[in-house]
């Protein structure tokens, strides 16, 4: 019994981890000329500089794998 409700539980908060996490704002990577990819707003101009829209280079940030 004791099992059954853990698992009820796991469940339970898995819906509630799943159901609250919902973007703040959309987000899309764009790659520069030069190769390296960029974090933007979704409705930046790819063809403006990215750091003046507000992007921030992957490559800066400490969640990439650096390449």
């Amino acid at each position: 019994m004791v099992l059954e409700e853990k698992k009820q539980e796991r469940g339970a908060e898995q819906e509630v981890l799943e159901a609250s996490h919902v973007a703040a704002r959309p987000m899309k990577v764009v790659v520069d000329e030069e190769g390296s990819p960029w974090l933007c707003d979704d409705d930046v101009d790819p063809h403006r500089n990215l750091a003046s829209q507000g992007c921030w280079r992957c490559g800066d940030m400490a969640f990439t794998r650096n390449d």
